[in-house]
């Protein structure tokens, strides 16, 4: 007996050759993934560049508070640089040494920050899950105050304070040079502010690594359903 298609009416001689048919012309839709599925590779490039971006912004904040607490918007900067190079605070060398040191941490974080959201994509209910620039951008301000507290926080009272009163011993204060005890003080007074302006710039990083990533989430690095199958990339 002949076969027949129930999708399109079509007659065949065996059941093999609709089951070709069937495959060929009427392939089964694959289920539809949630999270959608992502581009590792894309995901993890995006990540990084993402945390480009969030230096970028963390670092204008950073400058711009250390311009109105301390009167010096490289201030900040210089200190890194101090902090892992040593040299002379005014040389302009370590400046930009710590503004690289900067922005290398803030691309390693990046692809850090990526790969640990591909890994929860899938669980508490895809609460994790960064999808668009939206959701990335909420998720990515979460991050930004989970990385000011476990990484930003230490750095800034082991390395970054210490390094600051080495700077600021070399910059002048109203044309004459700040004395320990003015420097002190000065840093005394400031100190609330400034650790109130690192979070603030934390959670600029985190806001824009977030929405860059969900962008790439969606337009970028998304895969369709029936491509992550093909793929056997999973969530």
């Amino acid at each position: 007996m002949p076969e027949t298609c129930s999708t399109c009416g079509g007659t065949f001689e065996t059941k093999a050759q609709l089951m070709t048919h069937a495959a060929k012309a009427h392939p089964m839709r694959a289920r539809p993934l949630w999270p959608p599925a992502v581009d590792r590779g894309a995901y993890l490039r995006w990540g990084a560049l993402a945390g480009f971006l969030g230096g970028i912004g963390m670092a204008l904040v950073m400058m711009i508070a250390g311009q109105a607490l301390l009167g010096s918007g490289i201030a900040v900067v210089c200190s890194l640089g101090v902090a892992v190079f040593g040299g002379a605070p005014s040389n302009m060398a370590t400046t930009v040494g710590g503004l690289l040191i900067h922005l290398i941490a803030a691309i390693v974080i990046g692809v850090v920050l990526a790969g640990f959201t591909l890994l929860v994509r899938s669980r508490v209910g895809g609460r994790l899950a960064i999808t668009n620039a939206k959701n990335g951008t909420g998720i990515g301000l979460l991050a930004g105050f989970v990385v000011w507290l476990v990484w930003g926080l230490p750095l800034m009272f082991v390395l970054m304070i210490p390094a600051m009163e080495t700077v600021m011993m070399a910059m002048p204060m109203n044309g004459m040079m700040p004395t320990q005890a003015e420097l002190m003080m000065m840093l005394q007074s400031t100190l609330p502010s400034l650790v109130a302006a690192w979070f603030l710039a934390h959670l600029v990083y985190g806001g824009i690594w977030g929405a860059v990533t969900g962008f790439a989430a969606d337009r970028r690095a998304s895969l369709t359903s029936a491509r992550a199958s093909a793929a056997g990339v999973s969530r």
